[in-house]
């Protein structure tokens, strides 16, 4: 009896020994604080089922993911699965074959669950899933990568494989819609959601490489629709109704964000009785762009879907890191993505966690290119966000905050400036050919690089004598977008 004690015991030892637990850092909160370092979330991963789906070898792809200078990846906690091809989306991880599903949840012993097999038994929990959670999160620890844990997710349409659904289990759950499923109005399902989410929260507390992410989406499946992002383009234009989500910014329901309220009030609860580590809890209030009224108290990370620049510039204000939390519907083409994400970042967002349809079963080392999905992903991609990565890293990271006012002009290019507005100077052109920057500078000497974005190469250096105010910086031809760094040097 002694050995598994021994044992167990110094898993705990293992884990706690790894380090402090993600945070934000206190000298930036926009930032976040890992192993004592201010730290950027920049990753392109896998769609969310490394752990539901027992085909899929995540220790591949983890040791993917390190060797290509990335540090996040997004998992799904398993009662939100996909229906074969849902969203146009093929070799779907969240679509595990027929006995190849891990859920949180043992079967029951009555037949009729849709993807096969039995109902489930929201009373007990399947021991093997959580052995595979917990190897996955070690495994991402020993690579210093974070995990954002999404506990739920909306169901889009898919309401009829969900666990909670009363056809779907043996515990006689009160029967709802889908619209209600995350809301306080379900039943008793409520009680499920909270031993739900005290037993993740158990689960991971001895974790330093862990936040959770309330709800997926929740606009999905109650939406409150704002406004659209191209006013010239009305519902009534758009062809493909399917599509109008992309030009429309949708928030949750007042009914939904009452539950997440409540879900982010159980989080604490439960880590206030372990009394051990604090993680961080995301929430995902929109897709595109939305200036926030208000923000949860008990929430630290703000995420955006398929997020512009604006949502950084309209909610800066409330200090938290600001989260570019999913990308995946735009085409194949990796300068689409790439884009985005040094618009976003160099607008002062802290994440980027991007689909990448190249991680599926099989080629867990990203290298699958000929996926039928709505959206891309390569190892080129994933190189040229560790381009990016890299890129901030060469600063004094949490001494930046955008700068709106050093740039005067970038003549035919669209510019983006992070800076401590006197030493430091990050900056992004896009959609010129030649470089050049007109950029207010004190007296002195400074050092300028010219970084290919896709591939890491310095196009130019140089270094100039500055007699003050404005000075004229003219880099390399370029093609789409290129980087600069500035630095002061005497």
């Amino acid at each position: 009896m002694k050995k598994p004690i021994l044992l167990t015991s110094l898993f705990f030892f293992c884990i706690f020994a790894f380090g402090q637990t993600i945070q934000l850092y206190k000298e930036n909160p926009h930032y976040f604080q890992y192993k004592e370092k201010p730290i950027l979330l920049i990753t392109s991963g896998e769609h969310y089922g490394a752990v539901i789906n027992l085909d899929f070898d995540y220790v591949k792809y983890l040791n993917t993911l390190q060797s290509e200078g990335l540090n996040l990846t997004r998992l799904f906690t398993g009662i939100y699965v996909e229906e074969p091809n849902g969203f146009g989306i093929q070799n779907n991880t969240l679509t595990p074959k027929t006995g190849k599903m891990l859920i949180p949840y043992m079967r029951g012993f009555e037949e009729g669950y849709p993807l096969g097999g039995n109902k489930f038994d929201l009373m007990v929990w399947d021991g093997t899933y959580f052995n595979r959670l917990r190897n996955f999160i070690t495994e991402a620890q020993k690579r210093d990568i974070i995990v954002e844990v999404v506990l739920f997710s909306s169901c889009y349409g898919a309401y009829n494989l969900h666990p909670y659904n009363s056809v779907n289990n043996i515990n006689s759950t009160t029967p709802i819609e889908a619209k209600d499923l995350h809301t306080l109005n379900n039943g008793n399902v409520l009680q499920f959601q909270e031993k739900f989410v005290r037993k993740f929260v158990k689960e991971l507390n001895p974790f330093d490489n862990v936040y959770f992410e309330i709800q997926n989406e929740p606009y999905a499946d109650n939406a409150v629709r704002t406004h659209t992002i191209h006013s010239y383009i009305s519902a009534d234009e758009m062809k493909d109704k399917g599509q109008f989500w992309k030009n429309a910014v949708e928030v949750a329901s007042s009914e939904n964000l009452s539950w997440q309220k409540k879900m982010a009030e159980i989080i604490k609860d439960e880590e206030l009785k372990i009394n051990k580590k604090k993680h961080l809890i995301a929430q995902n209030y929109s897709n595109f762009r939305y200036p926030l009224e208000s923000i949860d108290r008990n929430v630290s990370v703000l995420n955006f879907h398929y997020a512009l620049p604006e949502a950084v510039a309209w909610n800066y204000h409330f200090n938290k890191p600001i989260s570019f939390d999913e990308s995946g519907f735009a085409g194949k083409e990796d300068a689409t993505y790439r884009k985005q994400a040094w618009n976003f970042i160099l607008s002062g967002g802290s994440v980027i966690n991007f689909l990448d349809y190249s991680f599926v079963t099989g080629k867990e080392d990203g290298t699958e290119n000929q996926n039928v999905a709505p959206g891309g992903g390569s190892t080129a991609l994933r190189a040229s966000l560790k381009t990016l990565k890299n890129f901030m890293e060469g600063f004094t990271l949490a001494k930046l905050i955008p700068d709106y006012t050093s740039i005067a002009s970038s003549p035919g290019s669209i510019h983006k400036c992070m800076s401590n507005q006197s030493t430091e100077f990050a900056i992004y052109l896009e959609g010129g050919k030649t470089a050049e920057v007109n950029i207010s500078l004190a007296v002195g000497k400074y050092s300028l690089e010219w970084i290919n974005t896709q591939n890491a190469n310095i196009e130019k250096s140089e270094t100039i004598d500055h007699p003050g105010k404005v000075a004229k910086v003219v880099g390399p031809a370029y093609q789409e977008d290129i980087a600069l760094r500035i630095k002061k040097v005497l």
